[in-house]
């Protein structure tokens, strides 16, 4: 396990870690202001499980996963309705493709 203290002297070079992380399979812990966050691949199968493991989840009870456009959203759901997608629009006008 590694630790990393993000600062403004290794800020870039910390973001890389953890990406570098996240992208070979393993957890990442990432404290906010009011909680714990736990990060991981939700695309890598091994990564989630390991998530369910150390939260000792119900494998039923669903995760959530942050996306930053709609082609990423489609990866993760079994399908995004017309409506969904303007919903999405609405709120998320910068991140995603605009096209319904």
């Amino acid at each position: 396990m590694k630790h990393i203290i993000l600062n403004k002297e290794n800020e870039n070079e910390a973001i890389k870690e953890t990406a570098e992380a996240i992208e070979r399979g393993s957890i990442v812990i990432i404290p906010t202001d009011t909680v714990y966050g736990i990060a991981a691949d939700a695309l890598n199968e091994k990564a989630v499980k390991k998530i369910y493991e150390l939260k000792k989840r119900n494998i039923n009870n669903p995760c959530n996963v942050l996306a930053s456009n709609i082609e990423m959203i489609e990866n993760v759901t079994k399908g995004i309705s017309i409506k969904e997608k303007e919903i999405i629009n609405k709120y998320l006008p910068r991140s995603i493709n605009n096209n319904i």
